[in-house]
C-alpha cells in the first residue's frame, strides 16, 4: 500500500495533476544558512551571482562545513531564507495543466503536495506557508500539506499522486529509490522530476578532459529516462530572487549599520 496513502490518508484519484515540491525547493535555505552564520559573506554570494553557480559550494566555508550547517537547518533557517522562482515555475505549470483540462469531457483539477519535512512546524505556520503557495497558484489549485521524510515517498506514491516534481535536492529521493529498487519495479517515465543544474561531487582534471566537451545534464537526462522523467532547470528557478543588484543594495545597508554601531571616540 502506498505510504502517501497510509501516512496521509490521501486517497487516488485519477482526477488529479498531482505537484509535489518541499519548503528547500521553494525557500532558499541553502544560502540561508550562511546567512545565520556570517550574513555579510551570504549578501556577497548571492552579489557574485549564486543563482549561476554550478556548485553548492559557498567558499570560504569548507564543503563539510557547509553541508553540516545545511543538515542542521531548521526553522529559524526556513524563517530567514527568501523566496525562490520555483513557486512562478509551479504556477505556470498549473497554468497550463488548468488550460489544457478545461473543455474536455473529462475534466480534472491540480492539487499541489508541499513538503515540510524535515521543519517542525506548528499547524497556524502549515497553514501559513500554504496561504503563501494560494496566493501565487491561485484558488484553482488545492494544496495539501504534507511532513514526511522524502525517503519514505515510494516509486509507487509518485505514480499514484504525482504527474510532475520540483525538487532542489532531488538526488536523495532518486538515491533512496535506487536503493530500495522500488523504481525498478514502478519505473516513472511519465512523471517529470525538474531539477537544478548543479554538480554533484567533484572531479579531477582527468575525468575533466574525459567530459569536459559533453553536456552532462542532457546525457544523465537521456540515461534515467527509462525509470524517471528527470528535466534538469537552470538553478536560478530554485535560488533566491534577490539579485545581485539588490544584494550589493544590502551590503551597503549592512555595512552602514555597522559603522553607525561602532562607539563614538
Amino acid at each position: 500500500m502506498s505510504s502517501l496513502y497510509e501516512r496521509a490518508n490521501i486517497p487516488y484519484d485519477q482526477k488529479r495533476q498531482g505537484i509535489y515540491t518541499d519548503l528547500d525547493t521553494l525557500y532558499d535555505t541553502r544560502i540561508a544558512v550562511v546567512e545565520e552564520v556570517d550574513t555579510l559573506l551570504a549578501l556577497r554570494t548571492l552579489q557574485a551571482g549564486w543563482a549561476w553557480r554550478v556548485e553548492d559550494k559557498v567558499p570560504p566555508i569548507p564543503d563539510d562545513k557547509y553541508k553540516e550547517l545545511y543538515d542542521s537547518r531548521d526553522i529559524n533557517t526556513l524563517v530567514k531564507a527568501s523566496p525562490t522562482f520555483a513557486a512562478e515555475a509551479i504556477r505556470a505549470w498549473c497554468n497550463h495543466a488548468l488550460n489544457a483540462m478545461h473543455g474536455t469531457p473529462f475534466p480534472g483539477y491540480c492539487e499541489l503536495f508541499v513538503n515540510v519535512w524535515p521543519y517542525k512546524l506548528t499547524k497556524e505556520q502549515a497553514t501559513s506557508y500554504a496561504e503563501k503557495m494560494r496566493h501565487i497558484t491561485g484558488d484553482f489549485v488545492r494544496i495539501t500539506m504534507l511532513n514526511i521524510n522524502p525517503e519514505h515517498i515510494t516509486a509507487l506514491d509518485a505514480k499514484m499522486y504525482f504527474s510532475v516534481m520540483f525538487v532542489n535536492d532531488w538526488y536523495v529521493w532518486l538515491e533512496a529509490r535506487a536503493a530500495s529498487g522500488d523504481i525498478k519495479d514502478t519505473p516513472l517515465p511519465n512523471v517529470a522530476l525538474h531539477a537544478p543544474k548543479i554538480c554533484r561531487g567533484t572531479i579531477n582534471q582527468g575525468e575533466y578532459e574525459q567530459i569536459k566537451d559533453i553536456d552532462i545534464f542532457t546525457t544523465v537526462e537521456e540515461r534515467l529516462r527509462p525509470i524517471i522523467g528527470l528535466e534538469f532547470m537552470e538553478v536560478a528557478f530554485f535560488s533566491s530572487v534577490l539579485t545581485p543588484d539588490v544584494a550589493t543594495a544590502m551590503i551597503d545597508k549592512y555595512l552602514l549599520e555597522q559603522e553607525n554601531k561602532k562607539p563614538t571616540a
